[in-house]
């Protein structure tokens, strides 16, 4: 009987365990099951935030990536245009050299005392001063003849117009002006009719 005995309280204390583990499991569960409803409502009104965040984000890169390819646009312009003119200083400079050469040439067809070797000699070296200028993108703005435009000459006086066509049109030029790669170096000096 003793056995019996012993038999029964094992098997009450075997149901008693396992009753105590089930109900802890469930308790578990139940608590699982707690937490994961607290996070699908937390997620559910985190979701239009996060949303908006990501379309917030999505607007900041597209900007900022729009920003960036106008800034190297930006550059690339600005470098090509400083090569381009790099040299307008040192062009400028010697264009009262071209000045002096044009003005020693027409002196010197004047002057009958010089000789026919001189003058073709002046001659040659101005045409190689502006054929030099021309290769490096120096072009003389015409003038003479035109309608004035403030854009490429620079009026320095009027003379009294022969006709009435040739009010407001260059009758004169004092100094030549000059293109470098189609933008303005030097404007040209004019007389203008009146």
């Amino acid at each position: 009987m003793s056995e019996n005995f012993e038999n029964r309280t094992d098997e009450k204390n075997i149901t008693e365990q396992s009753q105590y583990e089930t109900n802890n499991q469930t308790e578990v569960h139940t608590e699982k099951q707690d937490k994961t409803a607290e996070n699908n409502v937390q997620n559910d009104s985190q979701q239009p935030d996060l949303a908006e965040q990501l379309i917030e984000l999505q607007d900041k890169f597209l900007r900022l990536a729009a920003e960036y390819d106008n800034y190297q646009k930006r550059t690339q312009k600005e470098r090509i245009d400083l090569i381009k003119n790099a040299g307008e200083r040192t062009i400028k400079a010697f264009l009262p050299i071209v000045d002096d050469f044009n003005r020693m040439i027409m002196v010197s067809e004047q002057d009958e005392t010089l000789s026919e070797v001189i003058k073709e000699g002046f001659l040659l070296i101005q045409q190689k001063f502006v054929r030099i200028l021309g290769e490096l993108g120096v072009k003389e703005i015409e003038a003479v003849g035109k309608k004035f435009d403030s854009a490429y000459h620079e009026a320095v006086g009027e003379l009294p117009a022969s006709q009435e066509e040739q009010k407001g049109i260059v009758l004169a030029e004092v100094e030549k002006g000059y293109f470098l790669n189609d933008k303005v170096l030097r404007y040209s000096k004019v007389l203008i009719g009146k």
